[in-house]
């Protein structure tokens, strides 16, 4: 998959985590209580699939 997408990251005060998605991709979204960094690399992993 080549090309750039963007990656929204927001927390959600009802999950109590943090939620990112990549908008041009539909249902690329993962949470993570875990740190920002953590967090990026699971959506990194996520595009690769």
């Amino acid at each position: 998959m080549a090309g750039k997408y963007s990656i929204a990251i927001h927390w959600s005060i009802e999950d109590n985590a943090f939620i990112s998605e990549m908008p041009a991709l539909t249902g690329c979204v993962a949470d993570r209580r875990a740190t920002c960094m953590q967090f990026y690399i699971t959506i990194k992993r996520q595009k690769a699939r």
